[in-house]
């Protein structure tokens, strides 16, 4: 029992070498990839919400554009005009700095595949966000999102390949990230007109 012990620490920090490495290739600064590396270590986030933070951070980095565009259309008065100016606002500050974006994918990632997850002033405390900027950052990323947090199994697969082609053949649960259902919950969920499946 005691060897079963410390061979999965032992397997844990091995993977977790890993991260750092697929990390970095990501985040070259290093002041943010350390400023990550210990959000990541302390929170004990797992591994597939990490790969789906990843996605989520490249998502919202393609769909930037679009959202300031999608803006921009929005302006048809003064009032609007302000509102749009804080919005893009906003967006800015949490799209330009790659630790805010990444901390709120996480934040997002969490909330999408666990059940239990750390409250936003957690989050904050750790990150040294503030509390009202990283509310309103979580905001703004699911708006650029569309508030669709599901990612495809093909992405997922993307994204496992990727890591796994830049940390070396570690071999990773390829099992999507969603809640599993059974496939008649999944189906019954879909008659009753909701496009997700959701455990009962």
């Amino acid at each position: 029992m005691i060897i079963n012990i410390h061979e999965e620490a032992a397997k844990k920090k091995e993977i977790w070498i890993k991260v750092q490495n697929y990390i970095v290739v990501i985040f070259r600064d290093k002041l943010i990839l350390e400023k990550i590396s210990l959000i990541l270590h302390k929170s004990k986030t797992k591994l597939s919400v990490i790969l789906s933070a990843i996605y989520y951070f490249k998502k919202v980095r393609g769909r930037y554009a679009l959202y300031l565009k999608r803006l921009d259309n929005l302006v048809t008065c003064n009032v609007t005009k302000y509102l749009v100016g804080k919005k893009r606002q906003v967006a800015l500050q949490a799209t330009e700095n790659d630790f805010n974006l990444f901390v709120i994918s996480i934040i997002i990632a969490c909330k999408h595949l666990l059940d239990t997850v750390y409250t936003n002033y957690c989050w904050a405390e750790v990150s040294g966000i503030p509390i009202s900027n990283l509310n309103a950052y979580e905001r703004t990323i699911l708006d650029i999102l569309d508030y669709r947090t599901h990612i495809p199994n093909q992405s997922f697969y993307n994204i496992v390949d990727e890591f796994e082609k830049i940390t070396g053949n570690v071999t990773i649960d390829r099992t999507s990230p969603t809640k599993k259902t059974s496939t008649l919950k999944c189906v019954l969920s879909c008659i009753t007109t909701k496009l997700t499946c959701i455990n009962f």
